[in-house]
């Protein structure tokens, strides 16, 4: 049975577990959307504050890798409006995101001004990484949900955007080595 243009066939999981299948789909839609809109915002908000942050931070290695974050985070915005458009959602982002918080947690450390530039690059490196995981984490859920209501084009993307990611994740840890 199909619903939207958007699903191929009823969840097996649904019925697996006793669950009125229409309203397990719209209940699982919905809560994709939800942390789509909220991710939406933040990578919004990230591509705002990524090249702000680039002027903190000291190190070469760490300037040139914010700038490629950047530029992943631009794709995976594009991504997302997408994502959105084959969902036929409006693109509106959530206003409150976690995001903002880690962030202003790195702008109240970065006004030590008398800090070590190589500790302030230090922080930075676990603000960022606070952030890497949080995108983990929600790419990892919509993803699921994606592929739960069988939409293979949103999960595919969100995929290329979870291992972007997780890739920059990696690239930190090895700048965050002594």
């Amino acid at each position: 049975m199909q619903k939207s243009g958007l699903f191929t066939s009823k969840s097996k999981m649904a019925g697996m577990y006793g669950y009125n299948s229409d309203y397990y789909y719209m209940s699982l839609r919905q809560s994709l959307i939800l942390e789509l809109k909220n991710m939406f915002g933040i990578v919004k908000c990230l591509m705002k504050e990524y090249p702000l942050l680039e002027r903190e931070v000291t190190s070469i290695e760490l300037k040139s890798l914010l700038a490629l974050k950047s530029s992943k985070t631009h794709l995976q915005f594009m991504r997302l409006e997408e994502v959105l458009k084959v969902l036929a959602v409006k693109r509106r982002s959530r206003k409150k995101n976690s995001i903002r918080v880690i962030l202003q947690e790195y702008k109240s450390l970065g006004k030590m001004t008398n800090e070590h530039p190589v500790i302030r690059d230090k922080k930075f490196v676990l603000v960022c990484r606070k952030i890497d995981h949080y995108m983990i984490a929600s790419y990892s859920e919509m993803i699921k949900h994606a592929h739960a209501l069988e939409i293979t084009k949103v999960s595919q993307s969100l995929y290329s955007s979870l291992e972007e990611v997780m890739n920059a994740d990696t690239a930190l840890r090895q700048v965050s080595l002594p």
